[in-house]
């Protein structure tokens, strides 16, 4: 059995993901609203701007559950805008999601794979972190950051595994466009379905990854990928195979 807590877990590609790993364990998703759809996981409320709130989240499935396996990170929030259309708020709003809620859910994430020698943290990044599209400028700096903050972790993780500290594992899953309610909350970008993913795909490689913690790109790519799917190093982060571009083959 293989414990998984998800973060932003009760609609869309976090949802896909708890739909997936409740074959391998047990599952709590955790988010601001109830799960759009039934299944065979737990749901607590959790907003990931606070600290004290994501603590509780993962003190909860140590109670709950033997272990927590994977801790997945996919609480969203974001603007397609330029710089002169995003409001100070907007820009507040998206870094507390994005930037904060990763830290908090990677910081409390530790204490708990520390504590059980072992565990596995993925987070589902975004193509714009390594794109330079002037409606990005927002959006794909946050999530650029998250993407500099798994370089630390793995570092962190990697003398960790040296020092006999605990067998930890990290990911960035990067996904181009994927049909979900993403969307609806930026007008300002259309997004063809024949160049999008569905939720599902992200879910398939968030479950390999966990099945092969030691895989990059290039071995999901090879054992792992779909037909339509392209799957690839994210240019600026070519040198680190644990960040991982995921997009439709038609996505430009």
């Amino acid at each position: 059995m293989k414990n998984t807590v998800v973060f932003g877990g009760t609609k869309g590609i976090g949802l896909a993901i708890a739909q997936r790993m409740t074959a391998h364990g047990q599952v709590l998703v955790a988010g601001r609203s109830a799960p759009a759809v039934a299944g065979a996981y737990r749901y607590a409320v959790c907003d990931v701007r606070d600290p004290r709130q994501v603590r509780q989240v993962l003190d909860n499935a140590c109670q709950q559950f033997a272990t927590v396996d994977l801790v997945v990170n996919s609480a969203g929030y974001g603007h397609c805008l330029a710089l002169d259309e995003i409001s100070d708020e907007a820009w507040v709003e998206m870094n507390r999601v994005t930037v904060d809620g990763n830290f908090f859910i990677a910081k409390h994430g530790y204490e708990v794979f520390k504590r059980q020698k072992s565990g596995h943290f993925i987070i589902i990044g975004s193509m714009a972190s390594g794109g330079g599209w002037r409606m990005e400028i927002g959006y794909g700096t946050l999530k650029g950051a998250q993407a500099k903050f798994a370089m630390h972790l793995n570092d962190q993780f990697i003398w960790d595994r040296n020092h006999d500290v605990g067998d930890f594992h990290c990911h960035v899953v990067c996904p181009g466009s994927v049909s979900t309610d993403f969307w609806k909350a930026i007008p300002q970008r259309t997004v063809s379905a024949e160049e999008s993913l569905v939720p599902d795909d992200i879910a398939r490689a968030t479950e390999v990854l966990f099945q092969h913690p030691t895989w990059g790109w290039q071995e999901l790519a090879e054992h792992a990928k779909r037909p339509h799917q392209l799957i690839a190093a994210l240019p600026p982060f070519t040198a680190q195979p644990y960040i991982i571009r995921i997009s439709h083959d038609a996505h430009p």
